[in-house]
């Protein structure tokens, strides 16, 4: 749920800045895909710590009702869809090497949060959440940025 709250605001934002939908209007839609199942994924990553907690208690959290690898899974699908997402979004956007350099780096990096985090072993659980999706996020603006910076002239290539 926290990730479909968090996929209207490129929306909101797109549509404050530009005053209409985007042509073609499923770009919009894209963009909140890739922030729904980005969030998403790293919720459940962070409920992973939780699940006993959870599960003594009767809530119903991701990683109580399929366990720690079913939990593992899903968010893997969850970031996958993250990435198909927003190279659909840089195709809809006629997107530049700066923006394509962004979405693989993203890509590489959220890789490397999987590998972090185990069935097994989730002692690298804060590393993969709080410091990879800090990374990712700060990263990844930087790209999309210096990409409108230089479609529109702003700085050089």
């Amino acid at each position: 749920m926290l990730g479909w709250s968090l996929a209207i605001a490129p929306v909101g934002g797109y549509l404050a800045v530009v005053g209409a939908w985007s042509r073609p209007a499923w770009m919009l839609l894209a963009l909140a895909m890739a922030v729904a199942t980005w969030v998403g994924g790293f919720d459940i990553f962070y409920s992973l710590q939780d699940i006993e907690f959870d599960r003594a208690n009767k809530l119903h959290s991701m990683p109580a009702a399929v366990g720690v690898d079913g939990a593992i899974a899903i968010t893997r699908v969850l970031h996958v869809t993250s990435v198909v997402a927003l190279a659909a979004v840089g195709i809809a956007m006629h997107a530049g090497a700066w923006y394509w350099i962004g979405v693989v780096l993203a890509a590489a990096l959220l890789a490397y949060e999987h590998s972090l985090v185990r069935g097994g072993d989730l002692s690298k659980l804060d590393a993969a959440f709080f410091t990879m999706n800090g990374m990712i996020s700060i990263l990844f603006f930087f790209f999309v940025l210096m990409d409108r910076l230089v479609r529109a002239g702003i700085i050089g290539r």
